[in-house]
């Protein structure tokens, strides 16, 4: 229910962008200048505005390999993107077709999601594994969707994009300045600055809707060209990569011997069972890749998500001690 409840609201606000896009209220090119707002100013604010009150020196310190599962999920679905590609879609979208297998929805559906099955422990594993997904999306995952180019020039735009510039901020704000989420109350001298930040971060997620909701519009209702493709990436998506993250995950940990806190690995395995992050579309379009293979990404995954998520998760979540 809780997954069943939290995708409605996401398709919802899609059904926004649609009915704009439909009746001409957002054009192509508004979508377009929406989405680099949404990736180059939104997002990245979200980032410098959760992460301080995410991510403390006390809480790295008892759960410092969080960050890296969230890394894990994003290079386990890049990989198995990678390989379904050449099978799957033609050569000039094998990037974005990749990016797509391996950006699952790692923070706005599993947050609520964990919260109601694993409580405080669950929602703050989410925020952890945030943070390693975060660097791994804008660093590995935007080289994968620009064809990986390593020139100057695009190694450059690479280090110096905002959302990776924004998670080394925050995390440096969270370690540094731990007392900083504390501004939110009126008599701290930051406080407006800090509101005014979380008032443009939580923009985030309802425009990344309505931009891919718009881009669903311009959509040719003829899909049978898309079938192949948009086959691969459920699979990928949604079966074959928290099946590959739970046999790494099984085979390192009985390799070192490691004990560790169950519900993180659990949390890692609901992020790798989710759709396609609803981000993706704002990221394609920033970035030049075909806009409406995102949007029906992050559609069909969604709708099919909600029948394999809850059963993928309690496949694998029951055997992990």
């Amino acid at each position: 229910m809780v997954i069943l409840t939290t995708s409605a609201t996401l398709a919802s606000l899609l059904l926004v962008g649609w009915f704009a896009r439909r009746r001409g209220l957002l054009g192509g090119e508004s979508s377009r200048e929406l989405a680099r707002f949404v990736v180059d100013v939104a997002f990245p604010a979200l980032v410098v505005y959760q992460l301080p009150r995410t991510v403390d020196a006390a809480t790295l310190s008892d759960r410092w390999y969080v960050p890296i599962l969230g890394a894990g999920v994003l290079c386990a679905g890049l990989a198995v993107g990678t390989l379904l590609a050449p099978w799957s879609t033609a050569i000039d979208r094998r990037p974005t077709f990749a990016f797509l297998v391996g950006t699952p929805n790692w923070l706005f559906l599993p947050l609520p999601i964990a919260g109601a099955l694993y409580g405080d422990d669950g929602v703050q594993s989410v925020l952890l594994a945030n943070v390693g997904a975060q660097v791994t999306m804008w660093t590995l995952g935007v080289w994968t969707l620009r064809k990986g180019q390593v020139g100057a020039t695009s190694l450059r735009e690479l280090v110096l994009n905002p959302g990776l510039l924004a998670t080394l901020v925050g995390s440096a704000l969270a370690i540094g300045a731990p007392h900083l989420p504390e501004g939110t109350s009126s008599a701290h001298a930051l406080a407006p600055l800090i509101e005014a930040l979380g008032l443009l971060a939580g923009l985030t997620v309802p425009l990344s809707l309505i931009v891919t909701g718009a881009q669903l519009a311009e959509l040719d209702p003829d899909t049978s060209g898309h079938a192949r493709e948009q086959s691969g990436i459920l699979l990928g998506r949604l079966l074959l990569t928290p099946l590959v993250l739970f046999a790494l995950l099984h085979v390192t940990l009985l390799a070192l011997h490691a004990q560790v806190h169950s519900v993180p690995l659990r949390v890692a395995l609901l992020i790798a069972a989710m759709p396609v992050a609803v981000s993706c579309g704002p990221m394609t379009a920033r970035y030049g890749g075909p806009a409406g293979m995102s949007a029906r990404a992050v559609l069909y995954t969604t709708v099919v998500g909600l029948l394999t998520a809850p059963a993928v998760l309690w496949l694998l979540a029951t055997e992990v001690g």
